[in-house]
């Protein structure tokens, strides 16, 4: 059903498969093998109808359902990574409804740990460093830390280096790569213009120097 929507965008498939997800789960005793892989599943349906309708419980459902196919799934699994860079894209889709920089702190943390567990060699890989960039970039802009910022150019520029010519997903990670170094771009553009604001402010003498660097020892071992 999930992929006759994404074929056809008939929003009734959705609703019928996020239905069978959810009936999957609840028929799937705890400690089933299964589990998680429904949990997942039941996640990744209710996220495309969040972004298909804006409904905010269907966002909270899936990130319910997607931590605990976390939470249930070994270590060593290779259905982690999935399930983490699901629940990493769900928590970033709410911190960009809701502001709340817990969810994208916790973003960066599930996605970070996807990338980490997945070899170079998977086809996985480049779509999780950019995922990832794009969550270090969106908390570059909202707390300037310069090193989230390098660290995004860093993982969609190997995300790029991952990806062949003529890959669908290399225009959208060239597009990421492009958007942070333009941020790095405005960075410098500004630390260059304040440094030239200083140039042009007159400099106190020598004297005047000694005396306010005495002044703020004085003042430090005052305190």
């Amino acid at each position: 059903m999930s992929y006759r929507y994404q074929r056809t965008g008939a929003l009734s498939d959705l609703d019928d498969s996020i239905a069978n997800a959810q009936k999957a789960v609840e028929l799937t005793p705890e400690g089933s093998p299964d589990l998680p892989s429904y949990l997942n599943n039941l996640g990744i349906g209710l996220s495309s109808r969040y972004q298909r309708l804006g409904s905010l419980s269907d966002l909270d459902d899936s990130i319910a359902n997607t931590k605990k196919a976390v939470e249930l799934t070994p270590e060593g699994s290779p259905d982690l990574p999935s399930s983490l860079n699901n629940l990493g894209n769900s928590l970033s889709d709410r911190y960009q409804r809701t502001g709340s920089l817990s969810d994208l702190d916790d973003s960066i943390v599930n996605t970070n740990k996807a990338v980490e567990l997945t070899p170079e060699w998977s086809p996985d890989l480049p779509c999780y460093l950019n995922n990832l960039s794009n969550a270090l970039s969106d908390r570059y802009q909202r707390t300037g830390s310069l090193s989230d910022l390098d660290d995004s150019i860093a993982n969609t520029n190997k995300a790029v280096e991952l990806t062949r010519e003529g890959s669908p997903d290399l225009p959208i990670y060239l597009n990421s790569l492009g958007k942070s170094l333009s941020y790095r771009l405005a960075r410098f553009a500004w630390s260059f213009e304040q440094f030239g604001r200083f140039l042009v402010i007159p400099l106190p003498t020598h004297r005047r120097i000694v005396r306010l660097r005495r002044q703020h020892c004085q003042h430090k071992k005052g305190g």
